[in-house]
């Protein structure tokens, strides 16, 4: 499995395996905001797709070139696709557990494995290509990530605009042993009444069952919130 954008790479690839070894299949992977080589491959002619916007920016080619899409179209056993969802779910498990830091494009091949999981016993390889990432989005994947888990939980809260309101709040967090990493406080915004003030929060916790103790102990205690991720 490996990622395709104008092909270089899998043509490339391509040709070095399927000499030394016919019998390997080889699956390309491309973003669906940017499906040029997948359409072009259907159609059987170089076509021109994509346009809507992806974080997986390495890959996101809308015209193939004329010598990779002809070596691809002979060579390649399978064009797949993925959003960048599963994209972000790749890139936050190869920082956490392999602490490799992968661009959105190059972590495409493995984003599609994690969704469709291969036969146990199957020998697969997921190429990972580059690591050219800016690290405002690194600092978003590891919060989507965190999210995703149920590690990072993000509140708005509805209360009212007294002394010791916010101290009720802050008891059954930390009675949930649960930890508040960000407040954002407004009386101001057109939909917060007078006498009321909202509290935006950003906690964490262990894991969803913790998260999901902490959710339920602020409902018993009738507090309105939103859950916000």
């Amino acid at each position: 499995y490996l990622p395709i954008g104008g092909g270089g790479l899998a043509a490339g690839t391509l040709i070095a395996i399927k000499e030394k070894n016919p019998q390997v299949k080889v699956i390309g992977v491309q973003s669906k905001s940017f499906p040029a080589m997948y359409d072009s491959i259907k159609q059987g002619s170089i076509t021109a797709s994509g346009g809507d916007r992806t974080i997986a920016d390495g890959i996101s080619v809308k015209v193939p070139g004329q010598i990779t899409f002809n070596i691809i179209k002979e060579l390649i056993d399978e064009i797949v696709l993925v959003d960048d969802v599963e994209i972000t779910k790749a890139m936050f498990l190869l920082m956490e557990r392999m602490k490799f830091v992968v661009e959105p494009a190059g972590a495409a091949s493995l984003a599609y494995l994690i969704s469709n999981k291969p036969a146990i016993g199957k020998k697969v390889v997921a190429v990972l290509a580059g690591g050219n990432v800016d690290m405002y989005l690194l600092g978003q994947i590891v919060d989507k990530g965190l999210a995703a888990m149920g590690r990072l939980l993000k509140l708005s809260i509805l209360l009212p605009d007294r002394p010791g309101a916010f101290k009720e709040i802050v008891d059954e967090i930390t009675l949930a042993n649960a930890n508040i990493v960000e407040v954002v406080h407004d009386r101001l915004s057109s939909n917060i009444n007078a006498g009321s003030a909202g509290v935006t929060l950003s906690v964490e916790t262990q894991g969803k069952e913790q998260a999901g103790l902490l959710i339920d102990a602020l409902k018993k205690k009738n507090i309105q919130f939103t859950l916000l991720t």
